[in-house]
């Protein structure tokens, strides 16, 4: 069974100025934020405070939630250095910030792996080349017409090219 904990990294003066959410290694271990922008770890571990121990994710994430909302962000007024609210939540980016920070992403991850996806997307359409076939087949048979017109335009497209 996996364990979680929240953990505190603590200033000289034993004040928290982040919070987290971690399991395995992560109190310990650098990790970023926004790009490059990483949360600095203490040097000394004797400033990484282990706070509580779960066996249940989501109350892991509760109590985190907790603590960030009793310690306050600093853009708040607070001591931590916390953007989120804790929890599952992603609240520094809106919804249109995350598709475009995705559609980067992805696009990223193609231009360095090209070869490999490449040869992804060929291995999947030979594998599922018979099953594409016969959905297109029993589309066809459904609605004749639809499918007689949509090539009529395919046809006429490329001949005006």
């Amino acid at each position: 069974m996996k364990e979680y904990y929240t953990y505190a990294y603590l200033r000289e003066d034993g004040t928290p100025y982040y919070v987290g959410k971690g399991t395995g290694n992560r109190a310990y271990t650098k990790h970023k934020r926004r790009g490059n922008n990483a949360v600095p770890v203490p040097t000394d571990n004797n400033r990484i405070l282990i706070l509580k121990r779960f066996y249940d994710e989501d109350l892991a994430y509760r109590h985190e939630e907790y603590l960030i909302f009793h310690y306050g962000k600093e853009k708040d007024g607070g001591i931590l250095i916390n953007l989120c609210e804790g929890g599952r939540t992603r609240a520094i980016y809106t919804e249109e910030e995350r598709k475009e920070r995705r559609k980067i992403a992805v696009k990223k991850y193609y231009e360095n792996n090209k070869e490999k996806c490449n040869a992804a997307s060929k291995k999947w359409l030979d594998e599922n080349r018979e099953s594409r076939r016969l959905a297109e087949r029993t589309r066809y048979a459904k609605n004749p017409e639809k499918y007689r017109e949509k090539r009529r335009r395919n046809y006429l497209r490329k001949k005006n090219k």
